[in-house]
């Protein structure tokens, strides 16, 4: 048995991503594509963490919607005048 494990943190980088709004999940593949046009390749800890955009999955309480997250509050209002959210 393993013990003593460290909880997992969140990149500090995440948490510029602080503007949310979600979506229905069978839209995501058409907002996911919006995104990429309109504001670039998307946030990832690996090879892109001067992204100002994420998809994630709504997780175990919000299983029917994905989340997108933004680092500036206008991108986050464009988004939800475009998608209707």
């Amino acid at each position: 048995m393993i013990k003593n494990l460290t909880p997992l943190k969140r990149p500090i980088e995440l948490e510029r991503l602080r503007h949310v709004a979600y979506i229905e999940s069978h839209r995501h593949p058409e907002a996911y594509k919006w995104c990429e046009q309109t504001f670039g390749t998307k946030w990832n800890p690996v090879d892109n963490r001067a992204g100002v955009w994420g998809m994630y999955w709504g997780g175990i309480t919000l299983k029917e919607k994905y989340q997108f997250r933004f680092t500036h509050e206008k991108d986050m209002l464009w988004f939800k005048l475009k998608w209707g959210v």
